[in-house]
């Protein structure tokens, strides 16, 4: 099944796949079409999320800026689990379809060890097969974006009938660090699995892309974000609420996650937008 909206230009869809974890029967993903002309090269942090990045693209390539001048234009591709921002450049007829994707449906999916994907970007026929040209073509032929989502959502099923389940004590970690925004205390939560911490940290690192600490602080970043561009709360209440020990913890990871400041990034977002 296939459900979907549009607003602002880009067509949001849900994509209702295969479960990824124990007594889940199925799951949504979402998924967004977009078709935009950018007629300037545009630069943007792309921050660390809790989901894989799964882009099919239709139009001209985005670029990958490597801080080494070592810049790489990639169309379709799927990006793993960061640990820090990274940094694109779109120009031209940018248009295709993104997905957003649990990681452990990417190791269903995939069928290799999500972390050979962990802060990478790596095109989409190294993991998708000899079916991603055939897949293109015929997103690319489709009529609407509702039927470019049924087309998708065809091909992923597919593949992942085929594809390994993950292990039934990463899958109730993982479920569990994502219900409190990564505040869990892993030690429970591995303790509650019966199995070891190192065995449990191999496995989740495999089918998830890292380890739980990992997992959880982008989760607990992504929770903070949402709350300081929601509520407006004070930077303190932030970091208390989201499971920090204090503001300066807050501080360091947003430097290594997103790059800047709290204040700063906000700051740079409210300017960023105002412009456009």
């Amino acid at each position: 099944m296939v459900t979907g909206s549009s607003h602002a230009g880009v067509v949001v869809g849900d994509l209702l796949l295969p479960g990824s974890v124990p007594g889940a029967d199925v799951q949504s993903v979402q998924c967004r079409g977009f078709s935009k002309r950018v007629p300037t090269p545009s630069r943007r942090h792309e921050l660390p999320s809790e989901y894989l990045t799964l882009i099919v693209g239709l139009g001209d390539p985005l670029v990958l800026v490597d801080t080494q001048g070592r810049n790489r234009s990639v169309t379709s591709f799927v990006s793993g689990l960061q640990h820090q921002f990274a940094v694109t450049e779109r120009v031209g007829h940018q248009h295709g379809v993104h997905i957003e994707l649990p990681a452990l449906a990417g190791y269903t999916l995939f069928g290799l060890p999500i972390a050979e994907l962990s802060d990478q970007l790596v095109d989409l026929p190294a993991v998708l097969g000899t079916g991603t040209a055939e897949l293109v073509e015929r997103l690319a032929s489709a009529g609407t974006w509702g039927d470019r989502f049924a087309v998708l959502r065809t091909t992923l099923v597919r593949q992942m009938a085929r594809g390994p389940q993950p292990t039934p004590a990463v899958a109730w970690v993982w479920q569990r660090l994502r219900a409190t925004h990564g505040s869990a205390r892993i030690e429970q939560l591995v303790h509650s699995t019966g199995v070891s911490h190192r065995h449990l940290a191999a496995r989740f690192r495999e089918e998830v892309g890292m380890t739980p600490k990992a997992f959880a602080r982008v989760l607990r970043f992504e929770h903070s974000l949402a709350m300081m561009r929601k509520d407006g709360a004070s930077l303190a209440a932030v970091a208390e609420a989201a499971g920090y020990y204090d503001q300066s913890h807050l501080n360091r990871d947003f430097r290594v996650l997103a790059g800047a400041s709290p204040r700063a990034f906000l700051r740079d977002r409210s300017t960023s937008s105002k412009t456009r």
